[in-house]
């Protein structure tokens, strides 16, 4: 039983060492493809931090951009505002002006189409054609000349704000398209993001993977390599075992040989025994018949 035992153990040794050479192979094998993939893992890496940081750079233009136009609006606003502001006070004085000379149209500001009041507004005294103080012609004048600078103001700072009103739309519808666009560049962005936050985790899963798959196969060989050196013990064992049985057969047929030379021996103490009692038998019978003679 024993020896059956000991041989058994010899087959577990064969197949032992069958099973830690595919572990090896299927170990390398692994080793390769963790290292491939680590490999292509890394230069993903770079990829994608390329493509992001140029569309992040687009982006940062973008916004950069954006600001730009977007303080240039706000500065054609404050002047839009300075210009009404303006344009407000130059009404104000033309109405102003209207109504202390009672002046309706405005259109035509020339002296000599003016229908200046009986009284002068500000020392109440009479206008008359020739007098001293208040020369129509000359009171005229100087109404005339207020107005048409009051009417020049006002035209000038409606133009000013017509203009910068044009021109601050224009800002505004540019600063819009701008936002838009910058949106959907950053819209764009995340979505590129998303897609490459995706090829990553995939990519990593699959390195995760194939180290588990690793350390699996390595936890095999180890456990066959401890198999394979216990089986090892045993055929140290087995070949003692084997050793010392080929001792005791030689032993036993060295004994087998002395006993049958032994036994060889003995028979033929047993047949001088024999034969010497058969001589002493034959002496007797000749000794007595020698007396019975006498």
């Amino acid at each position: 039983d024993r020896l059956r035992s000991l041989e058994t153990s010899l087959a577990a040794i064969t197949a032992n060492e069958t099973d830690i050479e595919e572990c090896r192979r299927n170990l390398a094998a692994a080793a390769s493809h963790v290292s491939d993939l680590e490999s292509s893992l890394e230069k993903l890496r770079e990829t994608r931090d390329k493509d992001i940081q140029e569309l992040r750079y687009e982006v940062d233009s973008k916004a950069s951009d954006s600001r730009v136009i977007a303080d240039d609006v706000q500065q054609k606003q404050r002047s839009l505002d300075r210009v009404a502001t303006d344009r407000e006070r130059a009404r104000e004085k033309l109405c102003e002006l209207q109504s202390m000379w009672g002046i309706t149209n405005v259109t035509d500001a020339d002296e000599r189409r003016l229908e200046l009041p009986l009284t002068c507004p500000t020392c109440g005294q009479s206008i008359k054609d020739g007098e001293e103080n208040h020369s129509h012609y000359e009171l005229a004048s100087e109404v005339s000349g207020g107005l048409k600078r009051a009417l020049h103001l006002v035209e000038k700072t409606e133009a000013q704000y017509s203009t910068l009103q044009e021109v601050a739309a224009e800002k505004v519808d540019e600063q819009t398209k701008l936002e838009q666009e910058l949106d959907e560049m950053r819209l764009g962005l995340a979505e590129k993001e998303r897609a490459w936050s995706d090829k990553m985790k995939a990519a990593e899963l699959a390195l995760k993977s194939s180290r588990d798959d690793f350390a699996t196969l390595s936890n095999d060989l180890q456990k066959a390599e401890q198999a394979y050196r216990e089986a090892s013990v045993l055929e140290s064992t087995e070949n003692a075992a084997k050793t010392e049985i080929n001792s005791l057969e030689n032993d036993s047929i060295s004994s087998a040989a002395a006993y049958d030379a032994l036994a060889h021996d003995v028979r033929q103490m047993e047949d001088v025994i024999r034969q010497l009692g058969e001589d002493r038998a034959n002496a007797e019978q000749s000794s007595r018949t020698l007396v019975r003679l006498a």
